[in-house]
């Protein structure tokens, strides 16, 4: 993750540039003059808004050569992390979009109109990991609800963390399989 600080007593200032937190050098912070939130809160977004101009300019092109460029007919791109650059990324040329669903926005229909693709995603990693059933059975439930089941992979949005608990996933299936049934007159 990268990391910047702003700082603001009497007027707001960059502590800190961004940087990977683990090349970083926190500095010290002291509370000291007055308190110009609101001029460092629009230091900082403007901070944001020249980092996505820069993934625009120097990122982005590189990405959409590498997809252009691939042969194959199935490019999935996962988006990592809970702010995600969804306005630019929808529009790579993909043919599915994952993401942390549930983690992050966009939701589950708002991906699926705005992307106009497949989208892989549904299942909130961390409750499969946990075991939370209840949460997983609803998130199923309300990702085939709001696709009817059409263009969507119901998978993760990233990895399953370590160990991988073979009953749960047997339980995501049954869950899967159950809900499809009832919600949407299907199943495999």
């Amino acid at each position: 993750a990268e990391v910047s600080i702003v700082g603001f007593s009497n007027n707001a200032k960059k502590l800190l540039e961004f940087d990977s937190i683990e090349k970083q050098q926190l500095p010290t912070l002291e509370a000291d003059g007055e308190t110009a939130m609101g001029e460092g809160v629009n230091m900082a977004l403007d901070m944001l808004e020249e980092r996505k101009n820069l993934y625009k300019k120097y990122g982005m092109p590189y990405d959409i050569a590498v997809l252009s460029a691939s042969q194959g007919w199935c490019n999935v791109l996962h988006a990592h992390g809970k702010h995600i650059m969804f306005p630019l990324l929808r529009k790579y040329p993909v043919q599915i979009f994952n993401w942390h669903a549930f983690e992050s926005l966009p939701g589950i229909h708002e991906a699926q109109v705005m992307t106009g693709k497949c989208i892989m995603a549904g299942l909130e990693r961390m409750d499969i990991t946990d075991g939370h059933k209840n949460e997983i059975e609803h998130q199923i439930y309300e990702t085939l609800r709001e696709t009817g089941g059409r263009h969507v992979i119901l998978s993760p949005g990233c990895v399953i963390r370590y160990p991988l608990d073979p009953d749960m996933l047997s339980f995501v299936r049954k869950a899967k399989e159950e809900i499809e049934t009832k919600l949407l007159g299907t199943g495999d």
